[in-house]
């Protein structure tokens, strides 16, 4: 009778053991899944987020054309600020100290910024969902990393 107590206490014993084990396992797991979800929607939030109200109207409203107009005033936008920076080759960047690169070039990229925050907004209106989008810009690299636009 005392083997077979002391069989089934170590066995209960073993069961605990895998139990806090497999709980560990439980919460490392659900932690990894919590980083990933904070992951994606950090990554998310750092892509463009297409506009669907301009201050006046639903970009819903918009014609095609309209898309247009408004992705050509961004890019005006842009050709004031390189009128602004001058016509500068990679060498240029390359002698300028991080904090000049940064100042001289902050409203330029932001008004790059605008531009692909135009395009993604064209193309949600035309029906591209983010995940289609992100597709789409694989598809495009993919493209041209065959056409040697990479290094």
């Amino acid at each position: 009778m005392r083997e077979e107590y002391d069989f089934l206490q170590d066995r209960v014993n073993e069961l605990e053991h895998e139990n806090s084990m497999l709980h560990e396992q439980v919460t490392e797991l659900q932690d990894d899944n919590m980083s990933l979800i904070d992951k994606c929607e950090t990554l998310e939030s750092g892509l463009p987020h297409p506009v669907t109200f301009d201050g006046k109207r639903s970009t819903g409203e918009y014609t095609l054309r309209g898309w247009l107009a408004k992705l050509k005033e961004e890019v005006s936008e842009v050709e004031a600020e390189v009128d602004k920076v001058g016509n500068m080759t990679t060498p240029d960047l390359m002698l300028r100290t991080n904090t000049q690169t940064e100042e001289t070039f902050s409203d330029l990229a932001e008004e790059l910024t605008d531009v692909i925050t135009v395009c993604a907004s064209t193309l949600n209106w035309l029906g591209w969902t983010i995940y289609g989008r992100a597709q789409l810009q694989k598809k495009v690299n993919e493209k041209n990393r065959k056409r040697g636009y990479w290094e």
